[in-house]
């Protein structure tokens, strides 16, 4: 039997979802851009300055890791 949090970490997100993602990403303090880098493009090199992403792109198990980073990351920045 798999606990509710497993499934839902499988399901797409939807639309709302992803939008809150995307606005939480923004709040992101700048070093924790790195580390969407990581998540989003295990293999980016850091060639450029910028790296863009399509969150609709993402495959539901990338989402959901995404959306668990953000909301760690910006529990720790709103204690400050």
């Amino acid at each position: 039997e798999h606990g509710g949090s497993e499934i839902r970490f499988r399901q797409a997100a939807d639309y709302l979802e992803k939008k809150n993602l995307s606005e939480m990403i923004r709040q992101l303090p700048p070093d924790s851009l790195w580390d969407v880098c990581r998540i989003v493009s295990p293999n980016y090199q850091g060639q450029s300055e910028s790296l863009e992403f399509d969150i609709d792109t993402l495959s539901p198990q990338t989402a959901r890791e995404l959306e668990a980073f953000v909301k760690s990351k910006l529990v720790h920045v709103n204690k400050k």
